[in-house]
C-alpha cells in the first residue's frame, strides 16, 4: 500500500536571515488571497517552487480549516486542517489509484477509515498514526473477507473460535478466579495512572512539563510542526482534541504515553475504547468484530485461513509448517482465536518445545495473554500443578476441624480398603498417537495416620513433586515408538508388580514423559524470557508453585524475577506468597519461606482479612454466661502501681505470616523453624488480627515450641489483645482454644509466660458488646469457666466420668492462677513498702505479723542504718509518736490502706461481693468457702482481731507516753516471721498489755 509522503510538505517555508530578498522570495513561492496585519488569514492559494500547492482557509499565517494540499508526486489531501496539521476529517489520495478516507490527527491516519487499493480490496478499520490497530474487515474483490482485529497488515486476533483451545472454564476449581468477566477489562488509563503514581521522582519531572515554558522555543508553531519529534504541551493537546472528538472531547482523554507503556492488548483496548464513538454510523457492525460474531461477513479470506492453520500446526506439533508460515508473513506469530488462543499457547499446551522456539524466534510476544489473562507460562503451571496436589493450609481458611475430619476419613479408609467405594473407573484411548491425560489414578506410597488424628507424619526432607495425576483431559502426541521404549523399559523395572497389565504400564509411561515434558517447556519459557508476573490468572504461578510445594520451581521463579510483593484478590482474603508459604505444613513450607525471605519479601505483609474472626472465637457467645455476674469491685482494674501500662497500643490488621505459621495446629516442628526464620528476618511479633497476637494464636493452637520461639524472639507477654482475647494469660484459660492440653500442660504453660514476665495484674477487658468490665486474668478464667453451660452449671454427682475429670482440671486451673494473683499482689504491696520507707513514709498494718495482702510479709520500718529497730512493737502497735518520729528522722506511721481489692482466696475482683475480714479488716473474700479455706490455709497464722477502738485510738492525735518504750534490743519481731502470744507479751512487758493496745488475740473462726 503507497506512503503518505507529504507529511512534511505542507509546511510553508519562512524567511532565511543569510538569503537575499529574491532568493527568500523564491523559496516563500507566491501567495495569492486575503491577508491581515502581514499574515495569510482567510481563503487564499499557496504555491511554491517544487509545485506543491494549498488551497484554502489561513488563520494568522498558518492552514487552519478546508482545503486541499497537492504535493509535487501527485499526492492530494483534501480535508481539515488545524494550525498547519491535517487534522480532522479528509481525504487522502495517491497517484496510482489509492486513497484513504477518515479521519486524521496531526497529519497522521487515526480512528476509523476506508482504505481502497486499485485492484479493488477495500479494508474499513481503526488506524493509529497510520496503522491499523484495532478492529477491520479487509474485503477482496471476489467477496472473501479477513475479519477481526488487526495489527499493522496482519491479523491479530480472529473472529472465530478453535476446537480444542485452552480455557480455564474446564477447571472448576479456577473459575472463580475469573469473577464475572472473561475478558481482560482492566482500564488502560487507570493502569497507566498506577505505574505513574509509582515511578520514582515522577512529580520531579512532570512538574517541569506542566510549565509549558519549559518545553518548545516562544513562537515555534510559526516555524515548525514537527510534531513526531517534538512533545506537545497540554494546551494544544486539549485544542486538538476539542477539533478532533467535538463535544465528547471530555469523555475521551486522550493519553498516548499510555498505549507506549501497556502490553498490545491493552493498547489496542485503549485504542478502541478512545475512539468507540467514532464507530457510530458506519456501514460495518464493529461491535459484532469486537464480540466474536463473524455470521454477518463473507467467507474467509486467506489471511484468517493461514491464521487458523498456523494455529493448528502449533498445536499439534509441526515445526516445519509452522517456519513456512511464519517465514511467507501469511500470519501474525501472536495470532489468537476468539478467546485468545494463541500458536504459542497451543504449543505450550502440548510440549511442542522446537514449535516454541520456532515462534520466538519469529517475533512471538513470550507474555502474550489470551482473554482469559492467561500467558503461555501461566497455562503450563496450571496444567503443571493440578488442584489436588495442592497443600492444605491455614491461610485459606482450613481450621483444625477440617483437617481432623479429612485424616480421620484418610484413616478410616487406610484401616478399611475394602469398605471404601472404588473410585470411578477411567479409560484412555488411543488413535494413532493421540491420547487423553489425567485418567490414571496415582496412589500415594507412605500414607499413614497416626491415632488421635493429630500427630501427622512430617514429609520427607526432599519430596519428589508429581503432578501427572492431572484431572484435566488434554490431547498430547506421541510417537508409537516412545510408548514402546517406555514401556518396555518400565517392565523390565524389578519393581513393576506382575499384576500391573501392559496397557497400564504404557499409561503410566505416557504420564511420567507428559510430567517431564511438562517442566521442561516451564524450564524453556523462562529461558526465553517469560515474565512470571505478566498474568495473575488464575493467581500468579508463585502462587501455584507455593501451594504446591514445589521448592525447586520456587527457586526458579525468583530467579526469573517472581515478585513477592503481588497478593492475591481481596475475595481470596489478598494473600502474599509468604502467607501461604508459611502455612505449608511440611518441609517444603520451611525450604519455601527461606527462599523468599532471602527474596526480600516483607516478613510483616498484612492481609486484607483485618475484619476475618479467628475460628475458634465463633463458637464463644457474646452474652455474658449464666451464673456470672458482669459486675466489678474495681471498674478500673488493678491500680497503675500493679502493672504498667503500654506506651503504643498494638497495631490491628490483617494477619501477618507470623499469624498464620502460629494458627497452624499440626506439624509443630516445621511451624516453629518458620517462626524463627520469620523472626530472624525482624518479623514483628506484637501485632495484633482479630484481637490475636502470634502468641495467643500460639497458645491456641497447643505449640509450645513456638511459644517457646515467639518469647525467646521478643514477644510481649504483657500485649493488651483486644475483642474476647484479653491477654496471653487469659488465652491459656479460654476453654475453646486447645482442648487436647492436660492441666499439667496447662500449669506449666502458665509458669513459663509468668517466667517470661507476664503479669497476672494487668487489667484485661472481659465481655463483648455493650456489656464488657474490666478485671483480671482470674475474671476471664472464671468467665471462660462459666460459658460451658454443661460442665459449670451441672451438679457434680450428675457429671461423667469424663466430664468430671475436664471439672477437676479447670477447677486446678483457677487455683493456681488465683495462687499466682495473690503472690503477685503480695510482691506489689512489698514494693510499695520498700518504696515508702526510702521516702521516709512508716506505713504500718494494725498487726505485726500480717501486712496487707502479704501471707506473713512484714515490713521494716527503717532505712538501711537506721539503729532503730523496725520490729518494735511499740512503734507498730501504739499511735503514731510526732517526737519519736522527729528523733529518728521519720515521718509519722500511717495506717496503710488497701490499693486493690480481691479475694484473698480465688483471686476474683468481678462478679462477686467482697466482704473483708471481719478480724483485720485488711483482707476480703468473696464467699464464706473462701473465708474458710483461706483461714485454714494461711490466715489464721495472720489475722489479729482489731477492735473498733483501737483503730479509733490509731487514728487519733498521739498523746504523751507515761512509759518509756522498752529498749529494742529486747524484743526482735523479725522480718518475715510470725509471732507467738508469749512474744507478744514479753515485747510489750507487764506495764502494756495487749488489752491496752485495744488488740485481742482470738483463734477461734467466730
Amino acid at each position: 500500500m503507497p506512503s503518505s509522503t507529504g507529511s512534511a510538505a505542507g509546511t510553508e517555508v519562512q524567511d532565511c536571515p543569510a538569503c537575499g530578498p529574491g532568493e527568500q522570495a523564491a523559496r516563500r513561492g507566491r501567495y495569492t488571497g486575503a491577508s491581515v496585519g502581514g499574515q495569510k488569514h482567510g481563503a487564499g492559494v499557496q504555491e511554491w517552487p517544487d509545485s506543491s500547492r494549498y488551497e484554502g482557509q489561513f488563520v494568522d499565517g498558518l492552514k487552519h480549516g478546508t482545503g486541499a494540499f497537492t504535493w509535487s508526486n501527485g499526492e492530494v489531501y483534501k480535508g481539515e486542517f488545524f494550525k498547519d496539521y491535517r487534522h480532522g476529517h479528509g481525504t487522502y489520495s495517491w497517484p496510482g489509484g489509492c486513497s484513504f478516507t477518515g479521519s486524521f490527527y496531526l497529519n497522521r491516519k487515526e480512528g476509523y477509515g476506508t482504505l481502497q487499493l486499485p485492484d479493488g480490496t477495500t479494508f474499513q478499520g481503526l488506524y493509529r498514526a497510520d496503522e491499523r490497530f484495532g478492529p477491520g474487515v479487509l474485503t477482496y474483490p471476489d467477496g472473501r473477507q479477513d475479519v477481526g482485529l488487526w495489527h499493522r497488515e496482519r491479523l491479530l486476533k480472529l473472529c472465530t473460535r478453535l476446537p480444542g483451545a485452552f480455557s480455564l472454564h474446564d477447571f472448576p476449581e479456577h473459575q472463580a478466579s475469573l469473577g464475572p468477566r472473561d475478558e481482560i477489562s482492566q482500564e488502560p488509563e487507570r493502569a497507566y495512572e498506577t505505574q505513574a503514581a509509582t515511578k520514582p521522582f515522577y512529580y520531579a519531572y512532570m512538574k517541569l512539563l506542566e510549565d509549558e515554558r519549559f518545553m518548545l522555543p516562544p513562537e515555534i508553531v510559526s516555524y515548525s510542526s514537527d510534531s513526531d519529534h517534538l512533545p506537545l504541551p497540554q494546551s494544544l493537546r486539549r485544542e486538538l482534541d476539542e477539533r478532533f472528538f467535538g463535544e465528547h472531547c471530555c469523555d475521551t482523554e486522550s493519553m498516548p504515553t499510555v498505549l507506549d507503556s501497556l502490553p498490545l492488548q491493552l493498547r489496542i483496548r485503549g485504542h478502541i475504547r478512545r475512539h468507540r464513538l467514532g464507530a457510530e454510523g458506519l456501514d460495518w457492525d464493529v461491535a459484532a468484530v469486537l464480540s466474536g460474531r463473524r455470521e454477518a461477513f463473507g467467507p474467509k479470506g486467506p489471511l484468517e485461513v493461514n491464521s487458523e492453520r498456523l494455529i493448528q500446526e502449533a498445536s499439534e506439533g509441526d515445526p516445519l509448517s509452522v517456519y513456512t508460515i511464519l517465514r511467507g508473513g501469511l500470519a501474525h506469530p501472536d495470532v489468537g482465536d476468539a478467546r485468545g488462543h494463541t500458536p504459542l499457547i497451543a504449543a505450550a499446551v502440548n510440549c511442542h518445545n522446537d514449535v516454541i522456539n520456532i515462534l520466538l524466534n519469529s517475533g512471538a510476544d513470550v507474555n502474550q495473554l489470551s482473554d482469559e489473562g492467561l500467558s503461555a507460562l501461566a497455562v503450563c503451571h496450571v496444567l503443571y500443578y493440578p488442584s489436588h496436589t495442592f497443600h492444605s493450609n491455614m491461610a485459606e481458611g482450613l481450621d483444625r476441624d477440617g483437617q481432623e475430619e479429612e485424616l480421620a476419613s484418610s484413616c478410616e479408609e487406610t484401616a478399611n480398603p475394602e469398605s471404601s467405594a472404588e473410585p470411578p473407573a477411567r479409560t484412555i484411548q488411543v488413535r494413532d498417537g493421540r491420547i487423553h491425560l489425567g485418567s490414571v489414578s496415582w496412589p500415594q506410597p507412605g500414607t499413614e495416620c497416626a491415632a488421635g488424628g493429630l500427630d501427622v507424619k512430617e514429609s520427607p526432607d526432599d519430596p519428589v513433586f508429581d503432578s501427572a495425576r492431572s484431572l484435566a483431559s488434554f490431547h498430547i502426541d506421541v510417537t508409537e515408538d516412545a510408548l514402546q521404549q517406555t514401556a518396555e523399559a518400565l517392565s523390565r523395572n524389578s519393581l513393576a508388580q506382575r499384576s500391573i497389565s501392559e496397557e497400564t504400564v504404557r499409561r503410566m509411561a505416557l504420564m511420567k514423559a507428559e510430567h517431564r515434558n511438562r517442566w521442561a517447556t516451564i524450564k524453556l519459557l523462562l529461558c526465553r524470557g517469560a515474565d512470571p508476573n505478566a498474568s495473575s490468572v488464575p493467581m500468579p504461578v508463585l502462587f501455584l508453585a507455593i501451594k504446591a510445594g514445589h521448592v525447586q520451581a520456587v527457586r526458579r521463579l525468583l530467579q526469573c524475577g517472581a515478585r513477592t510483593d503481588v497478593p492475591l484478590p481481596k475475595r481470596q482474603k489478598g494473600l502474599y506468597p509468604l502467607h501461604i508459604a508459611a502455612a505449608l505444613p511440611g518441609k517444603e513450607g520451611v525450604k519455601i519461606t527461606e527462599l523468599l525471605l532471602h527474596a526480600a519479601a516483607n516478613p510483616d505483609v498484612r492481609a486484607q482479612d483485618a475484619e476475618d474472626v479467628f475460628s475458634l472465637d465463633k463458637v464463644s457467645s457474646s452474652h455474658p454466661p449464666l451464673g456470672f455476674s458482669m459486675k466489678s469491685t474495681t471498674p478500673l482494674g488493678p491500680p497503675v502501681q500493679y502493672y504498667s501500662p503500654p506506651d503504643k497500643l498494638p497495631e490491628e490488621g490483617g494477619r501477618t505470616p507470623l499469624h498464620i505459621a502460629c494458627q497452624r495446629d499440626i506439624h509443630y516442628t516445621n511451624a516453629r523453624e518458620v517462626i524463627s526464620l520469620l523472626l530472624c528476618h525482624k518479623a514483628d511479633p506484637n501485632l495484633l488480627w482479630s484481637g490475636h497476637s502470634p502468641l495467643s494464636l500460639a497458645i491456641a493452637s497447643g505449640n509450645d515450641d513456638a511459644i517457646d520461639e515467639l518469647l525467646a524472639g521478643g514477644a510481649d507477654p504483657n500485649l493488651p489483645l483486644s475483642g474476647c482475647v484479653g491477654s496471653a494469660l487469659c488465652a491459656t484459660a479460654n476453654i475453646y482454644y486447645d482442648p487436647y492440653r492436660s492441666p499439667r500442660q496447662t500449669a506449666t504453660l502458665i509458669d513459663k509466660l509468668v517466667n517470661a514476665g507476664a503479669n497476672i495484674l494487668m487489667p484485661v477487658v472481659i465481655g463483648e458488646g455493650r456489656k464488657t468490665v474490666m478485671g483480671t486474668a482470674v475474671d476471664y478464667a472464671y468467665y471462660a469457666f462459666y460459658q460451658d453451660r454443661r460442665i459449670a452449671h451441672t451438679p457434680y454427682h450428675a457429671l461423667s466420668a469424663k466430664e468430671r475429670e475436664v471439672f477437676n482440671g479447670r477447677r486446678e486451673l483457677l487455683a493456681l492462677m488465683g495462687d499466682l494473683l495473690r503472690q503477685a499482689a503480695v510482691g506489689k504491696e512489698r514494693e510499695r513498702l520498700e518504696r515508702e520507707l526510702e521516702l521516709g513514709i512508716a506505713s504500718r498494718s494494725p498487726t505485726e505479723k500480717f501486712v496487707y495482702t502479704g501471707t506473713g510479709a512484714s515490713s521494716p520500718l527503717t532505712r538501711p542504718g537506721d539503729e532503730t529497730s523496725s520490729s518494735s512493737s511499740s512503734s507498730r502497735l501504739a499511735p503514731g509518736n510526732k517526737g519519736q518520729a522527729a528523733a529518728t528522722g521519720r515521718k509519722p506511721n500511717t495506717i496503710r490502706k488497701p490499693l486493690f481489692k480481691y479475694c484473698y482466696q480465688c483471686g476474683r475482683t468481678m462478679g462477686v461481693q467482697l466482704a473483708a475480714c471481719s478480724r483485720c479488716h485488711e483482707v476480703f473474700y468473696c464467699s464464706k468457702a473462701c473465708k474458710m479455706k483461706a483461714w485454714s490455709e494461711r490466715h489464721k497464722d495472720e489475722c489479729l482481731r482489731v477492735t473498733g477502738k483501737a483503730r479509733d485510738a490509731q487514728s487519733a492525735p498521739p498523746k504523751p507516753k507515761t512509759q518509756q518504750r522498752p529498749d529494742p534490743s529486747q524484743g526482735n519481731t523479725g522480718a518475715g516471721g510470725g509471732h507467738t502470744r508469749e512474744g507478744l507479751k514479753t515485747e510489750r512487758g507487764p506495764a502494756e498489755t495487749l488489752a491496752t493496745a485495744g488488740i485481742t488475740e482470738n483463734y477461734s473462726f467466730n
